[in-house]
């Protein structure tokens, strides 16, 4: 007949009960909110045509194809803020962008 007793340690003694105290969660540190920026010619030729639009950036890339240029990803907004499509855009690193937390 198998007995269901728990497994003590030699000499039949029974480990000490954890006095540890749970730990407080302590919150992540607050990151800043996305960074949104004006799209136009000044950060690419591609862009001269174009009506300037913002840009909510979500991520760079860390490396580029060339030397003063950066790719930036994230989505375009339309008047109202809302995200209208994703775009990947390859830019000016020495571009003026101009930040309209709007």
């Amino acid at each position: 007949m198998t007995s269901s007793v728990l497994a003590r340690p030699a000499g039949g003694v029974r480990p000490a009960a954890s006095t540890s105290t749970r730990r407080p969660v302590v919150p992540a540190p607050r990151t800043p909110g996305p960074l949104v920026v004006w799209i136009d010619r000044r950060a690419s030729v591609q862009f001269a045509a174009t009506e300037p639009f913002r840009l909510r950036i979500v991520r760079t890339e860390p490396a580029s194809t060339c030397d003063g240029w950066l790719w930036l990803d994230g989505y375009q907004l339309d008047t109202h803020g809302e995200a209208v499509a994703r775009r990947k855009i390859l830019v000016r690193d020495d571009a003026r962008f101009t930040n309209s937390m709007m």
